[in-house]
């Protein structure tokens, strides 16, 4: 579950350098849409699997785990769909594949045989914290 959440966490991270960067709102706020109100769009969007993944790798959550793998299905067709528009021509295009690869490894560590026997253990140890 560890390298679950690094592959995740490094995912997200890639897709915040590339909204502080810029390469993504340059378009954007060219398209009249307020920066702040980017911000704040882009500050949920980073917040839903970050809590999606503690609640998975913490609270063992089942339920939170398949809204992970509807979010990673989402990010595929978004992905997808920007390719297809061929809008991945700019600096963005490297760091969104770093977050995709990233974040298609920590779906693989999700779904292994120790993962999966983890999550449907209720093991807990002695401080309340797991310690794999």
């Amino acid at each position: 579950m560890r390298y679950f959440q690094w592959c995740w966490f490094g995912a997200i991270l890639f897709s915040l350098i590339t909204v502080v960067t810029g390469s993504v709102m340059e378009g954007l706020t060219a398209d009249g849409v307020s920066e702040r109100m980017l911000w704040l769009i882009y500050i949920t969007l980073l917040g839903i699997p970050i809590f999606l993944v503690l609640l998975v790798s913490i609270s063992r959550s089942k339920v939170a785990k398949w809204f992970l793998v509807i979010w990673y299905a989402w990010d595929i067709l978004t992905g997808l769909a920007g390719m297809a528009a061929g809008s991945l021509h700019n600096s963005g295009s490297i760091l969104g594949l770093m977050s995709f690869v990233a974040s298609s490894t920590g779906m693989y560590f999700l779904f292994t045989k120790e993962s999966r026997d983890w999550l449907n253990s209720k093991e807990i140890a002695p401080t309340g914290t797991d310690v794999r």
